[in-house]
């Protein structure tokens, strides 16, 4: 249904803010700043809990039953699934390399850096591709039945940061991304 895709809209851009507020502390990485290291792990401690448990789950659910409808769409659905692997496998490794630096492991700038960058830039790419490949065609050939099924068997859960209630673990960042709302660039 068209509220589903408008929700996935709606979690592109709010994980757009995150990587946003990332980008900006990954540049501090690059000048030599001093980086907020926690703000950087509770964006991916998000990223790799909601948007990989839950987000991609549910599009891939969508796109199976679309793939059904329209064998055409093959290409552009594997090749998503494909992403959603890499992107879940490089934002766990970011996790990790964020948790290392708060238990003071020495992990050099440049490579923190590179696997912010690298996974902020294949994201950004990956929703647009979504937004503008699949998203309508999904929206086209998918009926309020195969939407039932997909609803039936996904999993429901709140989003942890943007939903009715931020989590306990979340409300700093949603404090910042408040602000940042407050008073851009």
């Amino acid at each position: 249904m068209a509220y589903r895709i408008a929700r996935w809209l709606e979690d592109h851009a709010n994980f757009a803010r995150l990587l946003d507020l990332l980008q900006g502390e990954l540049e501090s990485f690059h000048w030599a700043g001093k980086p907020d290291h926690r703000l950087m792990l509770d964006v991916m401690t998000y990223m790799t809990q909601y948007p990989d448990k839950f987000h991609h789950p549910a599009e891939e659910l969508a796109f199976a039953k679309a793939l059904m409808r329209d064998p055409r769409l093959a290409g552009s659905i594997e090749a998503l699934k494909e992403e959603h692997v890499t992107l879940r496998q490089s934002g766990e490794a970011l996790l990790e390399q964020l948790e290392a630096i708060l238990n003071e492991a020495i992990i050099a700038r440049a490579e923190v850096e590179a696997s912010g960058l690298n996974y902020i830039r294949s994201l950004r790419r990956h929703m647009r591709r979504e937004e503008a490949e699949v998203f309508p065609a999904v929206g086209r050939v998918l009926r309020p039945a195969d939407w039932a099924k997909i609803d039936e068997a996904m999993e429901h859960r709140p989003d942890p940061l943007f939903g009715p209630t931020v989590e306990a673990r979340f409300r700093t960042l949603s404090r910042q991304i408040a602000l940042e709302s407050e008073h851009p660039g």
